[in-house]
């Protein structure tokens, strides 16, 4: 039997040569401006807005969060014991100067897209529920882009999913909150 067989059932096709993990480019906004339509017990955030602007960033790596963790005997999740993420606003141009100002000291969430998910698990959002605080900014001259260092508190929920319906409208939602 070829392994490939064996595997079928947790891959769903041998030919789908879709990798897992996260998108490379993730959103970030400033908490305090977002106003988000919350379902605690689906897990849903169904619709978002913000009065403020959305920004693009990338992150290294398939799993920027592999020090996620979650406590069961205080159904708290987020990374506790100072563990902290790192993700880059490119380029040194007006419009990263305003993104990293805007950062810089903020509380914010975060909007990922995750690889080969459909449906209403593909837009993993953190911070909405709790804020991550922004806790540093340096340039990465290895990056050219402006580190930005982020740390999760903990909150209810392991993960809430931004879904407004399907794909197409949930990224039209993400699209329309960026700067034009």
């Amino acid at each position: 039997m070829a392994e490939c067989d064996l595997l079928a059932a947790n891959i769903g096709s041998c030919s789908d040569t879709t990798s897992k993990g996260f998108a490379t480019i993730g959103y970030v906004g400033n908490h305090s401006q977002a106003t988000p339509t919350l379902n605690l017990s689906t897990g849903l955030v169904t619709n978002l807005t913000s009065t403020g602007n959305i920004y693009e960033v990338y992150q290294k790596g398939n799993n920027p969060f592999s020090d996620l963790t979650f406590s069961a005997t205080e159904r708290k999740t987020g990374m506790v014991f100072g563990k902290e993420i790192k993700v880059f606003v490119k380029g040194i141009t007006p419009a990263s100067a305003l993104s990293v100002k805007a950062l810089a000291g903020a509380s914010v969430f975060m909007i990922l897209k995750q690889l080969g998910e459909h449906g209403n698990a593909k837009y993993p959002i953190l911070g909405i529920e709790s804020p991550m605080r922004c806790t540093g900014v340096a340039w990465s001259a290895e990056e050219g882009a402006f580190e930005v260092t982020l740390a999760e508190n903990n909150a209810d929920m392991p993960a809430l999913f931004l879904w407004k319906t399907d794909e197409s409208t949930t990224d039209s939602l993400i699209a329309g909150l960026l700067p034009s």
